[in-house]
């Protein structure tokens, strides 16, 4: 199957003869025409839509809403969430670069390897690829211009800020200079996507033997935050979001 669009299909039901699958666009941006196999296929100004194959014959079946679930609302699952669907890219500052090939080199949850994703310096990246990617950044704002970006446009991203860096609860303050903050949350680019962003304004932070990159075991439940005390290089805590995108109020145990 071949086509010509900026969004991936998703197969429903396929059989020998037969393929069903649905195409998400982004509001806004409906096309009018499809092209697929050298078919082209007229389009109604809908966000989704079946398509079904019989032979070497597409046909347009019926219009429906999504099948899938919002996926602007938080899910557990941390970093599989990034791993499991898509093909996440990875954003880094400029002199940060060797830590995004030791990121690369490290098999997470025993299997899971990051080796083929693409790198993209925070120079390079484009608007679409940003919005269109579940994103890997390395870097605080003060070292990746596509953190600070994130960060100024939007508020309490990746997390909610204080006085001294990133509040996590009434009484647990975290300050990025000093800590390696992991942080898995929504894309601002794009909701339905999402980020994993390794958070220090301090380079000397990210470095092949960082504690962070021996923290991927898998767990009953995966944490949405991972903090590294840089100096001890160290695991700190690990805790999950709540349902508004929040830090919840208490860390994980060790389930």
């Amino acid at each position: 199957m071949r086509t010509c669009t900026s969004w991936a299909p998703r197969t429903e039901t396929q059989t020998k003869t037969t393929m069903k699958l649905a195409i998400a666009r982004e509001p806004g941006r409906l096309p009018r025409r499809l092209l697929i196999d050298d078919q082209t296929l007229d389009l109604p100004e809908m966000e989704f839509c079946v398509l079904k194959r019989d032979g070497y014959t597409w046909k347009v079946e019926s219009f429906i809403s999504s099948h899938w679930p919002d996926r602007t609302r938080y899910v557990a699952g941390g970093v599989l969430n990034l791993l499991r669907e898509g093909s996440p890219m990875i954003v880094v500052g400029g002199e940060l670069a060797p830590f995004a090939a030791d990121l690369k080199g490290t098999r997470f949850f025993g299997n899971r390897s990051l080796s083929k994703l693409p790198v993209r310096k925070y120079t390079e990246v484009s608007e679409y690829e940003l919005r269109s990617h579940h994103l890997i950044l390395i870097g605080g704002a003060k070292l990746n211009r596509v953190v600070r970006k994130f960060e100024e446009e939007n508020a309490d991203w990746p997390l909610p800020r204080g006085e001294g860096g990133f509040v996590l609860d009434e009484e647990t303050t975290v300050d990025p200079a000093k800590s390696l903050v992991g942080v898995v949350t929504l894309n601002p680019a794009d909701r339905r996507l999402r980020t994993w962003t390794f958070y220090c304004d301090d380079p000397k932070a990210f470095h092949a033997e960082s504690a962070i990159l021996k923290n991927s075991t898998r767990r009953r439940r995966q944490p949405d935050i991972t903090v590294i005390d840089v100096e001890k290089n160290e695991l700190t805590e690990h805790r999950v979001l709540d349902k508004k995108w929040k830090p919840y109020p208490k860390p994980m145990g060790n389930e």
